[in-house]
Protein backbone atom coordinates (compact mmCIF):
# COMPACT_ATOMS: atom_id res chain seq x y z
CA UNK A 1 0.00 0.00 0.00
CA UNK A 2 1.46 3.48 -1.13
CA UNK A 3 1.02 6.52 1.68
CA UNK A 4 -1.05 9.47 0.63
CA UNK A 5 1.74 11.56 1.46
CA UNK A 6 4.04 9.03 -1.49
CA UNK A 7 1.14 8.83 -3.82
CA UNK A 8 1.55 10.66 -6.74
CA UNK A 9 -0.82 12.67 -8.50
CA UNK A 10 -1.19 15.79 -11.03
CA UNK A 11 -1.01 18.92 -9.70
CA UNK A 12 -0.60 22.54 -10.72
CA UNK A 13 1.10 25.29 -8.38
CA UNK A 14 -0.94 27.78 -7.35
CA UNK A 15 1.00 30.79 -9.14
CA UNK A 16 -0.34 33.26 -5.59
CA UNK A 17 2.42 31.37 -3.66
CA UNK A 18 4.89 32.42 -5.96
CA UNK A 19 6.87 35.35 -5.00
CA UNK A 20 5.84 38.60 -7.10
CA UNK A 21 9.56 38.92 -8.51
CA UNK A 22 8.77 35.82 -9.96
CA UNK A 23 5.04 36.02 -10.85
CA UNK A 24 6.73 39.65 -12.50
CA UNK A 25 9.46 37.85 -14.98
CA UNK A 26 9.84 38.90 -18.45
CA UNK A 27 9.25 34.85 -19.01
CA UNK A 28 6.67 33.71 -16.53
CA UNK A 29 7.15 30.57 -15.08
CA UNK A 30 4.96 28.24 -13.18
CA UNK A 31 6.03 24.39 -11.56
CA UNK A 32 3.23 21.23 -12.41
CA UNK A 33 3.61 17.77 -12.30
CA UNK A 34 2.76 14.28 -10.99
CA UNK A 35 4.56 14.42 -7.51
CA UNK A 36 3.85 13.06 -4.23
CA UNK A 37 2.45 15.77 -1.29
CA UNK A 38 1.57 19.90 -1.82
CA UNK A 39 3.23 20.96 -4.50
CA UNK A 40 2.88 24.54 -2.80
CA UNK A 41 4.46 23.46 -0.16
CA UNK A 42 7.03 21.50 -1.70
CA UNK A 43 8.78 23.92 -4.22
CA UNK A 44 10.23 27.67 -3.85
CA UNK A 45 11.70 29.11 -6.69
CA UNK A 46 13.52 32.72 -6.68
CA UNK A 47 15.46 34.96 -8.96
CA UNK A 48 19.12 33.87 -9.31
CA UNK A 49 21.61 36.81 -8.37
CA UNK A 50 24.13 34.65 -9.52
CA UNK A 51 27.19 36.91 -11.34
CA UNK A 52 28.01 33.99 -13.59
CA UNK A 53 25.25 35.30 -16.49
CA UNK A 54 26.60 38.61 -16.55
CA UNK A 55 29.06 37.58 -19.35
CA UNK A 56 27.23 35.13 -21.16
CA UNK A 57 25.65 35.94 -24.32
CA UNK A 58 22.13 34.78 -25.10
CA UNK A 59 20.58 35.01 -21.86
CA UNK A 60 16.37 34.93 -22.31
CA UNK A 61 14.82 36.43 -18.66
CA UNK A 62 16.10 35.88 -15.60
CA UNK A 63 17.75 32.98 -13.91
CA UNK A 64 15.81 31.14 -11.10
CA UNK A 65 16.74 28.79 -8.29
CA UNK A 66 14.46 26.51 -7.37
CA UNK A 67 14.45 24.42 -3.96
CA UNK A 68 12.24 21.60 -3.79
CA UNK A 69 12.20 18.10 -1.87
CA UNK A 70 11.15 16.67 -5.05
CA UNK A 71 14.77 14.91 -6.61
CA UNK A 72 15.60 14.25 -10.42
CA UNK A 73 12.79 12.30 -12.02
CA UNK A 74 10.31 13.10 -9.18
CA UNK A 75 7.93 14.17 -12.09
CA UNK A 76 8.56 18.03 -11.37
CA UNK A 77 8.31 20.34 -14.58
CA UNK A 78 8.78 24.28 -15.06
CA UNK A 79 6.53 26.09 -18.03
CA UNK A 80 8.18 29.30 -19.47
CA UNK A 81 5.60 30.84 -21.29
CA UNK A 82 7.85 31.76 -24.28
CA UNK A 83 5.29 33.29 -26.40
CA UNK A 84 7.03 36.69 -27.28
CA UNK A 85 10.18 34.60 -28.55
CA UNK A 86 7.81 31.98 -30.77
CA UNK A 87 9.98 33.51 -33.61
CA UNK A 88 13.25 31.64 -31.98
CA UNK A 89 11.46 29.00 -30.62
CA UNK A 90 13.89 26.46 -31.73
CA UNK A 91 17.31 27.81 -30.36
CA UNK A 92 15.62 28.32 -26.90
CA UNK A 93 17.46 25.83 -24.31
CA UNK A 94 16.68 25.04 -20.39
CA UNK A 95 20.49 25.19 -19.07
CA UNK A 96 20.86 24.33 -15.50
CA UNK A 97 23.90 25.82 -13.81
CA UNK A 98 26.43 23.19 -12.18
CA UNK A 99 29.97 24.06 -11.10
CA UNK A 100 30.32 26.83 -13.34
CA UNK A 101 29.20 25.00 -16.04
CA UNK A 102 25.41 25.11 -18.02
CA UNK A 103 24.48 22.20 -19.02
CA UNK A 104 21.52 21.76 -21.37
CA UNK A 105 18.64 20.37 -20.03
CA UNK A 106 17.69 17.30 -22.37
CA UNK A 107 13.86 16.43 -21.14
CA UNK A 108 12.94 19.75 -22.42
CA UNK A 109 9.98 19.96 -25.63
CA UNK A 110 7.46 22.96 -26.68
CA UNK A 111 3.74 22.43 -26.04
CA UNK A 112 1.62 25.80 -27.77
CA UNK A 113 3.84 28.52 -26.31
CA UNK A 114 5.04 27.02 -23.45
CA UNK A 115 8.56 25.46 -22.81
CA UNK A 116 8.33 22.59 -20.51
CA UNK A 117 11.21 21.41 -18.38
CA UNK A 118 12.17 18.34 -15.96
CA UNK A 119 13.44 20.03 -13.12
CA UNK A 120 14.41 19.81 -9.24
CA UNK A 121 16.79 21.60 -7.13
CA UNK A 122 18.97 23.81 -8.38
CA UNK A 123 19.34 27.23 -10.62
CA UNK A 124 17.91 27.33 -14.38
CA UNK A 125 18.13 29.75 -17.42
CA UNK A 126 16.96 29.95 -20.70
CA UNK A 127 19.60 30.34 -23.46
CA UNK A 128 19.33 31.49 -27.12
CA UNK A 129 21.57 28.72 -28.09
CA UNK A 130 22.23 30.43 -31.69
CA UNK A 131 23.41 33.86 -29.67
CA UNK A 132 25.73 31.89 -27.57
CA UNK A 133 27.57 30.30 -30.62
CA UNK A 134 27.63 33.53 -32.40
CA UNK A 135 29.53 35.23 -29.45
CA UNK A 136 32.21 32.41 -29.92
CA UNK A 137 31.94 32.87 -33.92
CA UNK A 138 29.78 29.52 -34.65
CA UNK A 139 27.11 30.24 -37.17
CA UNK A 140 24.38 28.31 -38.05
Amino acid sequence: DIIDSEKKIYQEMDKSKLPREINEMSIPVSFYGEVCGDIDENVRVKKSKNSFYDNIRGVIGEPIIIETIYSKGDGLKAKFDISKYMSIKDDIQVCRYENGNLIPVEETYISGTNLLSDVYNGEYVLIDIDILLQSVNIYK
